[in-house]
């Protein structure tokens, strides 16, 4: 009999090892260079050439975030060693790894038994969007020192759980110097953890004696950073991301930082082993406190310093937490009493609603969940629980009638992800596995054939997932990179500006030149003004290809390069060469070529395409045929608002 059931036991662990594993698959393979990988990827080429080279490049002239890391240097060894499309993969491979260990031995350090395994699914599973406008979430599926950081702050937690305060110490140390953003919040609640139960109102009372500080200088006796924004610059980063200041976060902003913090809540409020009311309570503290620092410090006044600190990244370890505990603590807030199962439906309920809707109930659920201890006629409390069950019935019904009748899905391009694409997308918002998870962890724990119907349906999904979610083998850079644009190489000096439309990371990959401006590239203006002065100045000489609204915001639209806009571009002070998709009438700066387009995400091929190379001293001597054409070169600018 024991030896049956330590079968079944190991049955059901590996049942949810695959299910988390399809997951994780299914979300989180290769991007590419996607997202801030781009910045990193330059930050990295501008390390292993000329110091007039790509290290003026228009994001790293004037000072941008590369100097906060060690991450670009480790990076461009790697370039040097392996090529830059083989760095960019296998250290991305090394972070997941990395990840995933240190979210395992955080797993198994305040978790046991069946409820580690259930936890590192729901990781697994969920979204895993933190802060406002899900632009960030953890393990990132493309490059960036983020996910190395969140790694060790994953292992310094569990670390200083086992009472290995040094080692622990010196996790967050090495976090803090690949990515300060990220590793702060982690470092925090090391902190709480280190100081609880004794001290809990250390970390608290040190924030914000520090909060106080910095803004008494930033007001009173500006230094450096900590001074106030222009407002110039200040409305610049507004336009270009929204996220940095709470006044401006919208409802779904809102609903993603407020299901954390009520998760969090009822985790560290419901009996439970210390150490997981501890790392919940931490996970809490550290969220609220960033909240705090980013509505004092950058919201109402603006202070430089506090507002590229962006603290409310911190609420990145309060998810992961949030995640990991519920395997445990949402049971035991089950067995709490009607109230207290009332407080989750809700929870659950807001869970498939967006927007304000879903905020309000989370809200209430908080609010339920603090009068659970309070005694209540019985006939109210029944009222109110099934009420939550009316609720999440309806919410749940109209959710599957949404997910349903927007299922049917064609591809020419690959018609066998019919099936496999679509679900990819539909467990995009956590709901299928967090059902999947409840059912075969239920499952598990009926009888034998429950155990075997989950590990059954476990491989059914790895095996459906695994072979088309992801390609390891796809290269998103090709491997004719070295030969492609050495032509155009040879023509333009090493310090030469290109403006490749759409295509920065072409620029600089392919061309190994500095790119004139882009979307992309307005991510540095937080931090520097010389860089959102310049980009700006750009944006509007380039405002027949890319408007402002499209650099800062990207809002409107791009145009193609044609006559009336390369002459507009090539004015003076504008870049040294433009790339074009299409002939235009000038002599070209040299023979067109076909060359690759790196992809940036996973569901789109690197392809191949003819383009020409014009410089613009050429374009700047060719005569204007069209009176009309040469009157309406220089177009009005639009600028942000």
């Amino acid at each position: 009999m024991n030896g049956d059931a330590g079968a079944e036991q190991r049955l059901h662990v590996v049942a949810m090892c695959l299910l988390a594993l399809a997951f994780w698959v299914a979300s989180r393979a290769y991007q590419g260079f996607y997202h801030d990988s781009q910045l990193y990827t330059l930050q990295a080429l501008a390390r292993l050439g000329p110091a007039d080279g790509l290290a003026m490049d228009v994001f790293l002239r004037f000072g941008s975030q590369d100097r906060y890391t060690i991450f670009s240097s480790l990076y461009a060894l790697a370039i040097d060693a392996w090529g830059v499309e083989a760095a960019a993969r296998t250290l991305m491979i090394v972070g997941q790894l990395a990840w995933v260990a240190a979210a395992a031995y955080l797993a198994s350090s305040v978790l046991v038994g069946h409820a580690r395994w259930a936890g590192l699914a729901l990781l697994a599973g969920l979204p895993g969007f933190y802060g406002a406008g899900e632009v960030f979430r953890f393990a990132e599926p493309f490059l960036t020192p983020r996910i190395f950081a969140e790694a060790l702050v994953l292992l310094g937690l569990a670390l200083g759980l086992r009472k290995r305060t040094l080692l622990a110490a010196a996790a967050m140390l090495l976090a803090l110097a690949l990515h300060p953003l990220m590793a702060a919040g982690g470092a925090l609640c090391l902190a709480c953890v280190a100081l609880s139960p004794r001290y809990p109102w250390m970390v608290p009372a040190a924030v914000v004696a520090g909060l106080g500080a910095a803004v008494l200088v930033a007001v009173v006796a500006p230094v450096g950073p900590l001074r106030l924004f222009p407002p110039e610059w200040l409305a610049l980063i507004r336009t270009r991301s929204e996220f940095l200041l709470i006044s401006d976060w919208d409802a779904e902003s809102w609903e993603c930082v407020i299901t954390t913090l009520v998760a969090l809540y009822i985790a560290a409020t419901t009996a439970g082993p210390d150490r997981i009311l501890r790392l919940a309570r931490a996970g809490l503290t550290a969220s609220l406190l960033g909240l705090l620092v980013t509505w004092v410090g950058a919201t109402l006044f603006h202070v430089v310093l506090l507002t590229q600190g962006q603290a409310w990244r911190w609420s990145w370890v309060g998810t992961v937490i949030a995640m990991l505990v519920a395997a445990t603590q949402a049971p035991a807030a089950w067995r709490a009493g009607p109230v207290a199962r009332t407080a989750l439906l809700l929870f659950a309920a807001g869970s498939f609603l967006k927007g304000w809707f879903a905020v309000g109930l989370f809200v209430l659920a908080a609010a339920v969940w603090a009068i659970r201890n309070r005694p209540l006629p019985g006939s109210m409390g029944r009222a109110m629980f099934l009420g939550s069950v009316a609720v999440i019935a309806t919410t749940a019904l109209g959710w599957a009638g949404l997910h349903l009748t927007t299922w049917p899905y064609s591809s020419e391009a690959s018609p066998h992800m019919w099936a496999i694409d679509p679900l990819n997308r539909k467990i995009a918002d956590g709901i299928i596995p967090i059902l999947l998870i409840i059912l075969f962890f239920r499952a598990a724990n009926a009888r034998r054939f429950g155990r075997i119907m989950a590990a059954a349906g476990a491989v059914a999904l790895a095996a459906m997932m695994l072979p088309s979610s992801i390609d390891w083998r796809r290269r998103f850079v090709p491997e004719e990179l070295p030969q492609a644009g050495a032509e155009w190489r040879r023509v333009m000096a090493h310090d030469a500006e290109v403006l490749w439309p759409q295509n920065p990371i072409g620029t600089w990959i392919i061309l190994d030149r500095r790119h004139y401006v882009s979307l992309v590239q307005s991510a540095g203006i937080l931090f520097s003004e010389g860089t959102a002065a310049e980009l700006m100045r750009r944006a509007q000489l380039t405002s027949l290809v890319n408007s402002p609204r499209m650099v800062f915001g990207g809002q409107g639209r791009s145009w193609m390069l044609n006559e009336r806009a390369a002459r507009s571009v090539c004015r003076a002070g504008g870049p040294d060469f433009i790339v074009a998709a299409g002939r235009l009438a000038f002599r070209e700066a040299a023979p067109p070529e076909r060359l690759p387009l790196p992809t940036t995400t996973r569901t789109t091929g690197s392809g191949w395409a003819t383009h020409w190379l014009y410089s613009c001293a050429e374009v700047r001597n060719t005569p204007v045929q069209s009176p009309a054409l040469a009157a309406g070169i220089t177009a009005p600018a639009d600028t942000p608002k």
